[in-house]
């Protein structure tokens, strides 16, 4: 089972030739930190906030998947008729 997306991953397809998509793996963001910055907005003095600049995207052949102990599954019906 696939896990949720992490910010902006993206998952790519490509074609095979026969007409298909087929999954050729998933991009995420490289990030680089710029340091910290002071956000005087807040009444208590500010928080600090580090700022992170978008430097390209890491290519990777896997997606991310849930780790099996974590996925659970459910029946559901659709009216109560429905056998399990």
């Amino acid at each position: 089972m696939l896990a949720n997306p992490r910010n902006c991953d993206l998952v790519v397809l490509s074609h095979d030739g026969h007409g298909r998509l087929k999954l050729d793996g998933r991009c995420e963001l490289e990030l680089r930190d710029e340091g910290e910055e002071q956000d005087g907005s807040d009444s208590n003095g500010g928080r600090r906030r580090s700022r992170k600049t978008v430097v390209g995207y890491r290519k990777l052949a896997k997606l991310r998947t849930i780790p099996p102990q974590y996925v659970h599954h459910r029946t559901a019906r659709v009216n109560e008729h429905d056998t399990v």
